[in-house]
């Protein structure tokens, strides 16, 4: 049986814990919905207590679907207000940006790999000291730092970010992707 605040025709609304529970997610995610203008409550009435309408658990789950597949806010946003009876390239564009960006994040996370595993096959032929704990401090010249031809032959480059010597793609060390 439904609570009392879901059932057909109770008029209520819903709290934010029944919201919370009917989409499945924290009392407190439905706070931050609210104040990212996601989702809104009805008008208030008799009491200080916010209601929303027996829709919005379908709305939480449609954020929190849109979420996972890596649309941040505003996108998600942007999808609910469209009209869902609208041809489908209305959010052809959103779509391919998207995509876009989870190419661009594959090919940096392959590099990444690739820079992880070249590191872990130096530190597999080296003895102590470790060639890579050495090469990651902040004196290059010290005895068993990785050489720039052996960063080269390894496939291993410095970044050039305000860590100085830090191990990563050059100029692009520290960057974080916009969510």
């Amino acid at each position: 049986m439904l609570p009392r605040t879901l059932q057909p025709g109770s008029g209520n609304g819903l709290t934010v814990t029944a919201l919370a529970r009917a989409a499945g997610v924290p009392a407190t995610t439905i706070r931050f919905y609210e104040r990212a203008g996601l989702v809104s409550p009805m008008p208030r009435a008799r009491g200080a207590y916010r209601r929303f309408s027996p829709d919005a658990p379908a709305r939480v789950r449609f954020i929190r679907s849109a979420q996972s597949l890596g649309f941040t806010l505003k996108d998600t946003r942007a999808l609910l207000d469209l009209d869902s009876a609208r041809e489908c390239r209305d959010v052809a564009a959103l779509l391919e940006r998207r995509l876009g960006e989870v190419e661009s994040r594959l090919s940096e996370l392959t590099y990444f790999r690739d820079v992880l595993a070249a590191a872990l096959a130096q530190c597999r032929r080296s003895g102590s000291p470790c060639t890579l704990l050495v090469s990651l401090g902040t004196d290059p010249s010290a005895k068993g730092a990785i050489s720039r031809d052996e960063e080269n032959r390894n496939g291993v480059r410095r970044g050039r970010g305000n860590g100085g010597d830090r191990i990563g793609r050059s100029g692009s060390a520290g960057r974080r992707s916009a969510r």
